[in-house]
């Protein structure tokens, strides 16, 4: 908590990344003195700057493309001088301080400027689809297959590849049509347990296969689309199982495009589309129960699915765009039927990490899922996005039509309004480093805003590194399933760190007992008392009472006094500490960090 009591600090940090393809910078940083031209480039003043990054007045770092030079340069500049001429149009440039700049190019190009000397990378790959299983194993098809290592992306030798999957990183799948015309196609399926490729069936038909999963190494599907004589393009299946594949028609409606497939179980499936009349789309999803393939109607009328992620039977998610493709769409699925939620751009890619994060990536750009809300994410500039594939919550990758690009979160997010030496700042961007805080939306932390008790559940579950869980029956009246941060609270539950509001609050708010009141502020109180619980501390009420304001009687009075005895609160000034006082984001920060902090010191002694 906020007080004049002098504590231990994280370590702080000079400088904020934010969790982005490429990070932009907010606010001042110290820069680092470069090696500059010695005079500015006569064509400075004749260019089209394409993107411009600035560390402190006056001193800034640009690319762009000069109209004077024949031929024409891209050109990289330090404040007017050019350090460098570029293979490629860099799109973008950012970073987190002069000596460590990265700019993103187009056809795959990347660069790195270390203070001294620029560096190019170029990934080779578009319009690729990407499975990553670590940041340093990862996969990605235009055409050919590749492997990335962590350092370089390998050919692997095969090629006309139209989709792949991976069970696990030893073991996957590739097929490939040796197209004649669409009523004579051969698909050969490659099998690879590593480190080799192999052809290992052949299946003739006038079939097409657009996506492929595998639920493990023994079962997979794939959908696609099969032709008869008049070309009319019909929903098809592709099953792995019993050592082999086979492949059968979904349904009989025609003039249809099968775009993906996902598998929760291997009783339950989705795989989706659409149909195509007279020029207009119309969207497609199939589910897979029971044994067989149905139709199943959806919220929206027009337009393309083209990606869906089954993470249960009950929490699917698809990503499309409408009939313009001005605009475009997630759908959610709670197992009983579909819901949508418009988005600005059209959808082609969806990677759901969990049921509360999540990214869609489309025509122009990337939105990040996160608690209940869809953001814009920065990126340079992007064309389609035809898959996203994340490792984990701070690393992945994405096909686009030009590009491949690669996704990083840097340890520390920024936030507009935490600016540097703010109180809390380091106990802030140090939880957000480890993923137990995140912002309010729009690189905004709101540290002085009340926090509620649902927030606080969520992060206490992170804080403590507990297994998150999802019971199919709610404990608590108020917050059902559908509710975003439901898991947090059940998770908390399960481990004693809360008990939810007393019969009579309950009834006072017309709540069927057991509640939680989960967006009420949630006390300074309340707070170190679930701490007290969550970390298992004994009470420990020695030299007490501290504050005036905390007798003996209070509820709270135990833990109050345990968590300042263990240094982790030292109350308002005055020998008070505000129990009933509501507790903001900035405070709760600080006493979680210092918690936790105690909880590692704990485990590095017993180890």
């Amino acid at each position: 908590m906020h007080g004049t009591t002098a504590t231990a600090q994280p370590p702080a940090s000079s400088h904020r990344a934010a969790k982005g393809l490429i990070p932009p910078i907010s606010g001042a940083s110290s820069a680092q003195a470069i090696a500059k031209p010695t005079a500015p480039s006569s064509c400075f003043n004749q260019t089209g700057i394409i993107a411009l990054i600035a560390f402190t007045t006056n001193d800034y770092y640009a690319v762009g493309d000069p109209i004077c030079t024949s031929p024409q340069l891209y050109s990289f500049w330090h404040n007017g001088g050019t350090l460098a001429s570029l293979a490629q149009p860099a799109l973008a440039v950012s970073g987190v301080a002069a000596n460590d700049l990265w700019l993103v190019g187009s056809s795959g190009y990347i660069y790195h400027w270390d203070g001294t000397s620029l560096t190019t990378t170029s990934t080779g790959l578009s319009g690729a689809k990407v499975q990553f299983f670590s940041p340093n194993d990862g996969w990605a098809n235009d055409g050919q297959i590749y492997h990335y290592d962590g350092a370089n992306w390998n050919v692997s030798g095969l090629n006309n590849v139209e989709t792949f999957a991976f069970a696990n990183p030893d073991d996957g799948w590739a097929a490939d049509n040796s197209f004649t015309s669409y009523t004579s196609t051969v698909i050969t399926f490659s099998h690879y347990l590593s480190p080799t490729w192999s052809a290992t069936q052949i299946i003739s038909g006038p079939y097409q296969l657009t996506s492929m999963k595998m639920l493990s190494a023994t079962e997979g599907w794939a959908v696609g689309m099969s032709y008869d004589n008049n070309l009319a393009a019909y929903p098809l299946a592709a099953h792995y199982s019993g050592g082999s594949w086979s492949v059968s028609q979904i349904s009989n409606l025609n003039s249809v495009y099968m775009t993906d497939v996902s598998f929760a179980t291997p009783a339950d499936g989705w795989a989706v589309g659409a149909q195509q009349s007279d020029g207009y789309n119309a969207p497609l999803a199939y589910h897979y129960s029971g044994g067989s393939w149905q139709p199943v109607s959806l919220p929206v009328s027009a337009g393309i699915v083209g990606a869906v992620q089954a993470l249960a039977p009950n929490n699917v998610w698809a990503a499309g765009s409408d009939s313009n493709e001005h605009g475009g769409y997630v759908l959610h699925w709670d197992g009983t039927q579909w819901f949508s939620t418009t988005m600005p751009i059209p959808l082609s890619a969806i990677d759901m990490l969990s049921p509360t994060e999540g990214w869609a990536g489309g025509y122009g750009g990337f939105y990040h899922y996160l608690d209940g809300t869809w953001q814009p994410v920065f990126s340079p500039a992007v064309s389609y996005i035809s898959s996203i594939s994340f490792s984990s919550p701070t690393d992945g990758w994405a096909g686009d039509q030009f590009d491949l690009l690669h996704y990083y979160a840097a340890c520390y997010d920024y936030y507009y309004d935490v600016p540097s030496g703010y109180w809390a700042g380091n106990y802030i961007f140090a939880l957000s480093c480890a993923g137990v805080v995140s912002g309010t939306g729009n690189h905004l932390f709101s540290p002085s805003a009340n926090a509620t008790r649902i927030q606080f559940a969520k992060m206490i579950s992170l804080a403590r590194g507990w297994p998150i869980i999802s019971p199919t029956t709610a404990t608590f009246s108020d917050v059902p399933p559908s509710n975003p941060l439901y898991a947090f609270v059940e998770t908390a539950y399960a481990n004693g760190a809360i008990s939810g509001a007393t019969a009579a609050m309950c009834s006072a708010r017309g709540l069927a007992h057991p509640c939680f009141l989960p967006n009420d502020p949630i006390s300074r109180a309340q707070a170190v008392s679930i701490v007290v619980r969550a970390y298992r501390w004994p009470i420990n009420t020695s030299g007490g009472p501290h504050f005036s304001d905390v007798p003996t009687s209070n509820f709270a009075y135990g833990t109050i006094e345990t968590c300042y005895n263990r240094g982790v609160v030292s109350g308002i000034g005055g020998g008070l500490f505000a129990p009933n006082a509501n507790v903001t984001r900035a405070q709760i920060a600080k006493l979680l960090y210092l918690a936790t902090q105690q909880l590692y010191h704990f485990l590095q002694i017993i180890q």
